[in-house]
């Protein structure tokens, strides 16, 4: 199992959640809250991968609340929720909450900050790209479309790595 976050964590925040132990002696509610919490660390990360290098390796207090959130309402959905009779109301807005944060971070709106209050650097894009043409002229949209050609270099330069 992977996330930021622990069952233990998630059992604070879900009082009188029913822990039924089984013959194994391991307990079923938190097999199921491990279940949400790494489909949440999952998704969390895959908001946030355009912006941040995740997983985080030192997770930002703020991502961990969105992911605990996220979980706790997945679990409370799971144990509780049969056929849409009984809502919890307090999970689902927590949801929400969660997932407009998310949305918010992702479009540039929030920053997510570290524990000592810094801005945590984003992903340089460009970092990211590399090509093996930054050498050579463009062939398109360089004057008129009859006059585009290929670099000279780039066709020597091919016909050399064959030989």
């Amino acid at each position: 199992m992977t996330s930021y976050n622990s069952a233990g964590a998630l059992l604070i925040k879900l009082p009188g959640i029913p822990q039924t132990t089984t013959s194994q002696g391991y307990t079923q509610t938190v097999s199921i809250i491990d279940h949400h919490l790494d489909a949440a660390y999952g998704f969390v990360n895959s908001k946030l991968a355009r912006r941040y290098s995740v997983p985080f390796s030192s997770c930002p207090r703020m991502v961990l609340h969105i992911e605990e959130d996220i979980a706790a309402y997945r679990v409370m959905r799971s144990l509780y929720t049969r056929d849409g009779q009984n809502q919890n109301s307090w999970a689902k807005e927590h949801y929400d909450l969660a997932m407009t944060m998310l949305d918010d971070i992702q479009a540039g709106k929030i920053d997510v900050v570290n524990s000592a209050g810094a801005i945590i650097k984003e992903v340089d894009i460009d970092e990211k790209l590399d090509s093996t043409m930054a050498d050579y002229t463009p062939i398109f949209e360089r004057d008129a479309d009859t006059s585009w050609s290929i670099d000279e270099d780039l066709l020597d330069d091919i016909e050399t790595s064959r030989e």
